[in-house]
């Protein structure tokens, strides 16, 4: 079973015995240290158990006081289509107009963020670096530009943005993955 799912039904048991060890304790007038050490020793497990229930990140956008939180982007233009079992992003660019794709990312704190297009076979069309509109990454939110290639032609490709620079997501594109969204270009 998936600890955030054990951990509460363990907490749940161990609360019961703390509670009746602790009615036990005071119907004794406190002077049974037998009771006394069995209440400490629940109490510590009932505070680790919390502790490691509140180190797991249901959500990795939500900030505890444990976790930081993951960098994450917002496309402008962004297309969300939603249904019942799955969302589907995309973004449409039209070449005659401009070849950046604009947007922002949040909670960077110096984390770059990268792009990676593809075409339908899976072959890689560009892989590069999204640039921060003021130069560098410095802050909790940053707009930042995806520049693509003047080359690229007209078509339907997927563009996969990575909490990371280039050359991390290149050695290893599936841990620093953040959102694959269908690209139309015109």
């Amino acid at each position: 079973m998936k600890k955030e799912i054990i951990i509460p039904i363990y907490l749940f048991g161990i609360s019961i015995l703390f509670i009746i060890v602790s009615f036990l304790l005071f119907l004794s007038g406190g002077k049974n240290a037998k009771l006394l050490s069995k209440k400490l020793k629940l109490g510590a497990l009932i505070i680790s158990l919390t502790a490691a229930l509140g180190c797991t990140p249901i959500n990795p956008h939500v900030t505890s006081c444990y976790v930081p939180p993951m960098p994450y982007v917002e496309v402008e233009n962004e297309v969300v289509d939603r249904s019942d079992t799955e969302w589907k992003y995309s973004i449409e660019i039209d070449l005659s107009k401009t070849n950046v794709i604009t947007g922002k990312s949040m909670h960077s704190f110096g984390a770059s963020i990268s792009f990676r297009i593809t075409d339908k076979n899976g072959n890689v069309i560009q892989f590069d670096d999204a640039v921060p509109v003021d130069g560098k990454f410095n802050d909790h939110s940053e707009k930042l530009e995806c520049r693509l290639n003047k080359d690229i032609r007209p078509g339907e490709y997927t563009i996969v943005f990575y909490t990371r620079e280039k050359i991390l997501a290149e050695k290893s594109p599936d841990q620093h993955l953040y959102k694959t969204m269908t690209l139309i270009v015109k």
